[in-house]
């Protein structure tokens, strides 16, 4: 990386403060640069090793997840597939800093917080801190947002304030649920079972 000195003569004092600003942002500006593209770098290292790259729609397009600069968890079909959730609800203790918790006075609604920030009511004029999008479905409140698993190909939990790119009331972050897309191509159907004994599941 380039890099510049900058010398400020004594016979500028009254506005020495405006030019130590300027150098420090513009320092602050190449070293973000510089790291972004070495996380590009890495991420280029892996597909030419033959690595599967995980691809996120974090910031509304399709990137590759070492190029995100989020604190972005995702769970991909197969790892849904393993997992085999019911809802959102069993995704809980699987990220970072993620709670997903449950609300019984509502139909499934939700208690969720990332990194400390959410809602745990039901009234309808308090906006969770968490947003919940499916298929680009912004769910403005915590009803519902315990979305059914099945079907759907990949989930991304986004912590850290998402208000840019999905508006207000994601402060603490965001959910994304994409569901798969049809094939009219060929014909086919998915279906769930699960036996036990007692109170457990097989």
């Amino acid at each position: 990386m380039k890099r510049e000195e900058i010398t400020v003569s004594t016979s500028t004092v009254h506005s020495g403060r405006a030019v130590t600003f300027t150098c420090a942002l513009a320092l602050l500006l190449s070293t973000g640069a510089g790291a972004f593209a070495q996380t590009g770098g890495r991420a280029e290292e892996l597909r030419e090793a033959g690595i599967e790259e995980i691809v996120v729609y974090t910031r509304k397009r399709e990137e590759a997840i070492l190029d995100v600069p989020v604190s972005v968890t995702a769970f991909t079909e197969e790892v849904i597939d393993n997992l085999a959730p019911s809802t959102l609800r069993d995704l809980d203790g699987l990220s970072p800093n993620v709670f997903i918790g449950m609300n019984t006075a509502g139909p499934s609604a939700s208690a969720i917080y990332i990194r400390g920030q959410g809602y745990a009511d039901i009234e309808k004029t308090q906006s969770p801190s968490v947003g919940v999008v499916v298929d680009n479905v912004f769910l403005g409140s915590s009803t519902a947002q315990l979305v059914d698993t099945f079907d759907v190909e990949q989930v991304e939990i986004n912590r850290g304030p998402q208000t840019i790119l999905y508006g207000k009331n994601t402060s603490g972050g965001t959910i994304v649920i994409r569901r798969r897309k049809p094939d009219f191509e060929q014909t086919g159907a998915r279906f769930r079972a699960s036996f036990g004994n007692f109170d457990g599941e097989g």
